[in-house]
Order: structure tokens, then sequence, then C-alpha cells
């Protein structure tokens, strides 16, 4: 078993915790006690052990064979979160030293801790990578998904309200700020310390990790009170001078998000949202995209509910038409431009979903995790929009219907399924899927978790197929290149025997079958040429 530093550090410093002193013996401001000494930085990469050591209920090792959630989960939304700072972090390590005057072995004033762009110590700068991490926890994408039903995370007022009522009740409070709705332009976090009502204008007073009051620059723009975020009474607008890029603001009908996080939500260690076992939640999807410029435009279920409003990045919080279970993960880092967007779906999606995917060039890729299942899909293509449909997502029986809107020139899908969750998985990776402009192919797991169905209705279609049995002993593999099916025509490919892949003469059998397609576009008199006797293909294997 490792040994956890931040815990480590805990039982080593509490007793030096106990006596804290001053760094200046009247302070005149906020931040010359309560900020660190040093200015935001990132960190390129969040190892695995802080990952472990963020949340609660999290698997000692970083293993797609035994804990393909946790470690999905992290690639997508953990491992570089930080990367452009740790503005969140920061703003939550200090209000905690704050509040309880020390915490993981850090004591009070906070300013005591040396740096320049981070801290010296690099024990510091991993227990604020930590606190980092709180803010996709589950508790604080539970207060996200509160506020964005209510549509209330551009209301100004609101925000100096929910301000002023965590601080009279003693609980300490983050401000997380957006510049746009658009996930991928992400956020900024400081540290709220008071609140002032002026009539026509309210002021919420923060520390600014990007504003050290020990710089020359921070030390002017604390000293002559710039330090706030300024709330127009009337019309609920909010305004804030963010370092280095110009002034980011909102009000409720248009501009950027501002959410008042209290210390009760944020800094208890809790679980991530895929760390919670089959009980806790009926369904549970993440939603990823990589590549530059890529972003997900919309999500619909079944039964016309969707994600966004129409054209736009603002959730649709109307019960009659919006999703309401869905949350947009914006990261909190000092703002950045981002090529994946990421979501998080509590309960049940309520049939298939349609996913719009949008591409500035390069491609994209969509990975969909839930209980049982994670669907992934790339495309290699230039500028434009795809769309799919994915039928029980993330459960036992995953189907893909793909219509290529953007001229793709493949597609690679990739099936990991959870046959027996944490020691037995199934992979089906399809490759080098060449799909004409504008044509259809359908893909699904077959009910015994043994197969893939692959149907393509119009076109010719050629790929190559990996299939992979992972346990916590062993990883088999069988890989059967150059496959192909004609127009109409249903391919079930199963292994005879999922125990022995690597066995001397595996048969890999494929059988077409007729049956009527369910397809994104209604297709008038489909043909169908269904082959009586079944192919059976020698595999490759691999050790």
């Amino acid at each position: 078993m490792k040994i956890r530093i931040p815990i480590t550090i805990f039982l080593i410093a509490a007793a030096a915790c106990i006596v804290g002193t001053s760094r200046s013996a009247s302070a005149q401001h906020f931040t010359e006690d309560n900020a660190w000494a040093f200015l935001n930085f990132g960190t390129p990469v969040l190892t695995w052990d802080q990952y472990r050591d963020t949340f609660i209920g999290t698997p000692p090792d970083y293993s797609y064979e035994t804990a393909a959630l946790d470690a999905a989960f992290y690639d997508g939304a953990y491992k570089t979160l930080a990367a452009p700072g740790n503005c969140y972090g920061m703003s939550l390590m200090a209000q905690l030293i704050r509040q309880k005057g020390g915490h993981l072995g850090y004591c009070y004033p906070v300013s005591q801790y040396s740096g320049s762009t981070g801290p010296s110590d690099t024990a510091l700068a991993y227990a604020i990578n930590l606190m980092h991490g709180h803010q996709i926890n589950l508790n604080s994408l539970k207060q996200y998904l509160e506020l964005f039903a209510t549509g209330k995370t551009r209301d100004g007022n609101y925000a100096f309200s929910s301000a002023e009522y965590y601080e009279l009740s003693d609980d300490p409070t983050l401000v997380n700020i957006t510049k746009t709705l658009n996930p991928l332009d992400g956020g900024h976090t400081m540290a709220v310390y008071d609140t002032y009502d002026l009539g026509s204008e309210k002021r919420i007073y923060v520390y600014d990790p990007n504003r050290s009051w020990y710089e020359s620059a921070g030390n002017s723009w604390y000293t002559s009170g710039s330090n706030y975020i300024s709330i127009e009474t009337s019309t609920s607008k909010w305004s804030f001078d963010m370092a280095g890029s110009g002034t980011w603001s909102g009000d409720p009908s248009s501009g950027g998000n501002i959410i008042i996080q209290p210390l009760s939500i944020a800094g208890p260690r809790d679980r991530s949202p895929v760390s919670m076992g089959l009980d806790a939640l009926s369904f549970l999807n993440q939603f990823f995209i990589y590549g530059s410029g890529n972003q997900v435009k919309q999500i619909t279920n079944s039964k016309g509910k969707r994600l966004f409003k129409p054209g736009t990045n603002e959730i649709d919080n109307d019960p009659n038409t919006g999703l309401l279970n869905t949350v947009p993960i914006y990261p909190s880092d000092a703002g950045g431009n981002y090529n994946y967007s990421s979501f998080v779906m509590f309960g049940n999606p309520g049939g298939a979903l349609e996913f719009d995917i949008e591409s500035t060039g390069g491609g994209y890729q969509i990975d969909i995790l839930g209980p049982r299942s994670i669907l992934s899909i790339m495309a290699e293509s230039e500028k434009g929009r795809d769309r799919f449909f994915v039928e029980n997502p993330g459960m036992i029986t995953p189907k893909l219907s793909l219509k290529n809107t953007i001229s793709a020139q493949k597609y690679d899908v990739k099936f990991t399924q959870f046959v027996n969750p944490g020691e037995e998985n199934r992979v089906f990776f399809l490759k080098d899927l060449v799909i004409p402009p504008e044509n259809t192919l359908e893909l699904k797991i077959t009910p015994d978790q043994k197969g893939v169905e692959v149907f393509s209705p119009k076109v010719q279609l050629g790929y190559n197929l990996l299939m992979e049995r992972w346990t916590t002993d062993e990883k088999q593999t069988v890989e059967l290149p150059q496959l192909s099916l004609n127009p109409g025509e249903n391919q079930i490919v199963k292994a005879i025997d999922w125990q022995n892949l690597r066995m001397i003469d595996p048969i890999i059998r494929i059988q077409p079958i007729v049956i009527q397609p369910i397809i994104i576009e209604p297709i008038i008199d489909p043909i169908i040429n269904p082959i009586i006797d079944p192919i059976l293909t020698e595999p490759v294997l691999k050790n």
C-alpha cells in the first residue's frame, strides 16, 4: 500500500498549526495574511496518486482492466485539469487555512510560504493540486447542476446574496466565474472575503490568485481597492477585471457564469462522479471530446429533451424542453482555450441520446462512460458537424447509429464492456471504418456481450476488428483484419470461447442475419441480401 503524502504531512505538522503568527504585526489588508505570497502556477500533469488522494473510494492503481471508469475519468477530466493554472486549489486551500488555522499541515498565516510563480515547497504544490481537484468532485457537480437547473448561474444579485448568506453562517466561500457559457473558454476561481452593498452597485471583494500582495502590480491593485466583482443592482449584471485578459462579465440573459461555492461543499474530500458504485445512481455518463476547437453543440434524448437552448451554449432549464440532469464541467484554472469539453449526466438519460458534434479540423473523439460500458468514437475529419445516436449508453448493450455528415475520412469505434465489473472487461475495437459521406452505419453489442453486430444499409463496408479480454490476471487479444460486408448485410462477430481467446485454433463466427434496421434517416424499401452460410475467418493471434 502506498503512503499518501498529504496524510503524512498532516500528522507531522498538526502540532505546528496550534501556534500561528501573523506575517505582519497589524495587517492593513486581508491579503497580507490570508493569501499566498506567490502567483498562480500551472501543473502540466496531475498524477494518479494525486487523483487517489483527491477523492475517496478510488482504486489504488491506474488500470483500464480493473478500474476503467476511474481511469477514463482521470484521463479525460483530471489529468490536465491544472495545466493552465491552480486558481481553484489556491483559493480553496487559502480559505481552509483561514477557517481552521491550518490544513494538510500548512498553517496560518497563508502568506508565510515563499515562492514566485507557484510555491517553493513542492509538497505545498502537491496539496494545492489536491484541492484543485475538488472542483469536479460529486458535491461540487451536484451544486452546479442545481444552479444550472434553476437558471441562477449568471445572476450577480443572487451571487451577492449567496456570498453574504454563507459568510454570516461562518462558511467562507469561493467565487467561480467564466468568460462565456462555452466550456471551452474555461473559468477562474477566487477567494471571497467581504461584500458591500452601495445601493445601485454591489461588490464582492476577493483574493485573486493571479495577483499577489507581495508583487508590485498586485499590491497596487489591492491597495487601490480594485479587487472586487462589481454587480449592477438593477440588472444583476456582474463584471470583473480579469488579469491579463480584459473584463469578464455576465447577466441573467447573456455572458459568463458567476457561482458562489461555500467551503462546506468545496472543502471536504468527496467521491469522484464515477466512483459511486452501481446502486448510487441509476445511470452515470461522462462525455469527452478531444481535438482542437471541438465541442458538443447539442445532446438530445429520445423524448426531445435537450442540453442547450438551440444555437447557444446556454443550458435549457425549461422542464418541458431541458434535460435538467446534465451539467457541463467548466475547468477553473485562470481561463484557457480548451480542445475538449466534458459533461456529467445524473440519472436515466430518457432513452437514446443524439449527439451533435462540431470539429474545427483534425477530427474528434468522444467517450461515453456509464456503469456497465464505455463507448469511444474517433473520427478523422476536417471542419464541420457530425451527429450520431447512442441507445443504452453506458449500459450492457450499447448501440451506435452513425451518419457521416462531416465527410470523415474514417472512423474508429471501441466498445469496452464491464462483463464482471472490476474483474473482467471485453473490448471490441472496430478500426478503419470508411463510410462515404451522408451514409450510415450501425454497431451494437449482442445481449450476451460475446459479440458485436455491424450493419451497413447502403454501402460496401470494410474494417479491422480487435477483440480483447481483460482480467486482473491477463490480457488476451485476437485481431481480425480486413473484414467486409455487403450493403444490407448485418454481421454478428462472436468469439466462441472468451475464456480462451489465445487457444491454438479459435473460431470467430461472422453470421449475416436479416433485420429491419433502425437508422438515423428512414430508408425507403431497403435492399436486404442475406447470406445463408456463415463466414468463418481465421484470426491473427496476439499475445
